[in-house]
């Protein structure tokens, strides 16, 4: 069930953050950045709950702090910069 839940989550953030260039105004980017921090801390709190569905109470120390390594991670594995 927190599966389904995770992913209509993500989906839902993808969609709020595909509506970020439509906000022209400041009360639109207002508007804009107060749903993608209600989607986003929604989806961050059911990531911990998969995952602790996934790995088990035992484990779930060890895997969150491989979660948090792999998502710090995320920037640092883009294509390279050209001209580098």
């Amino acid at each position: 069930m927190q599966v389904q839940q995770l992913i209509a989550s993500v989906i839902l953030l993808g969609t709020v953050l595909l509506l970020c260039p439509l906000a022209s105004s400041f009360s639109e980017l207002a508007a804009f950045s107060a749903a993608y921090g209600l989607v986003y801390g929604a989806t961050v709190a059911i990531h911990i709950t998969v995952l602790c569905e996934v790995v088990g109470i035992n484990r779930l120390g060890s895997a969150l702090g491989f979660f948090m390594l792999i998502r710090s991670s995320g920037g640092m594995l883009g294509p390279p910069i050209a001209g580098e």
